[in-house]
Formats: structure tokens, sequence, C-alpha cells
């Protein structure tokens, strides 16, 4: 059973890792350089909390507050680095590199006309030989992330990059 324990207590920022994603093991190793611990185990930070003052908890819990404004600051990083990578593309003059939102848009459009203009209107005429369905999962998850695009072609036309393709 100690063997158990002693594994487990090895792997912690691994699982940690698994658990909770890199944030999990990074929150461990946060942790333990701050606190002056041998290494990132729970052990290791369990010997090193076990005896603080009042005022080690008090740098303790600011430590905390540290590590929470450290998870903001790089939750900001990915969204903001997604929006320059938007803009790049939106001020590009070159068609295959500006032109899938529209194209995407198009094949989208053509979809939803398919499936609730021309289908049922085709199979009222021809009876024995139906137009088959879309799936309309599919269709509705490639419209729902056209919603979202035509914000960002919103943003261009704002802009003024939107004319140059």
């Amino acid at each position: 059973m100690n063997e158990l324990v002693s594994l487990l207590q090895d792997a912690a920022p691994v699982l940690g890792e698994a658990i909770a994603g890199p944030f999990g093991a990074s929150a461990l190793e946060f942790l333990a350089s701050k606190l002056g611990a041998s290494d990132s185990s729970v052990q290791s930070i369990k010997t090193a909390l076990s005896g603080l003052t009042g005022d080690q908890q008090i740098k303790l819990k600011e430590l905390d507050n540290q590590y929470q404004q450290m998870l903001i600051d790089e939750s900001r990083k990915l969204p903001l680095a997604q929006i320059a990578v938007d803009e790049a593309e939106a001020r590009s003059t070159n068609w295959w590199v500006a032109g899938w939102r529209p194209y995407i848009g198009w094949i989208c459009g053509t979809g939803l006309a398919y499936q609730f203009l021309f289908m049922p209107i085709a199979n009222g005429f021809v009876a024995t030989h139906p137009f088959l369905p879309l799936d309309t999962g599919t269709l509705t998850t490639c419209l729902t992330g056209m919603l979202g695009l035509g914000a960002m072609r919103t943003f261009e036309k704002h802009s003024g990059v939107e004319g140059n393709r």
C-alpha cells in the first residue's frame, strides 16, 4: 500500500497535467518554486506548507493571487494572437488567403438553399426518385460557424479592409 501511495505522490505532477491540463502542472511548479520546495511533487509541497506561520500564510495568499493573475494574463494571449491572424488575413490581397470565408459562405448558402428550397420543391414534382436530404446537423454546425465568421466580416467592413480582394 505504501508503494502505491509513493507512486501516486511521485506521479502527482503528471496526473495534475492529465486531469487539469497544463495549468494543473504549472500550478504545482509555480507553488513549488515560490515555496522553495525541492521539486513539484505533492510531498515536497506538503512539507513546505506544514510549518507556515501567519506571515507565511499571508505570503501564500499573495502567491495565489499572483498565480490567478498569471492565468488571466495567459488566457488573454491566445484570443489576441487569433485576432492578429484574422486581421492579417483580412488585409491580404491574395484571394487564396482572404477568399476562404466567402467561399465557405457560398457553400453553406448553397447547402441551405438545397435543403430548404430546392429539395422540397423538386421532391414535390419527382415522386419516383426523390432527392436525398443533407445532414442537417453538419449543415447547422457549418451555419453556426459561418455566423461567427460573419461577425469578423462586419469587423473587416468597418475597418475598411474588405474591398482589397
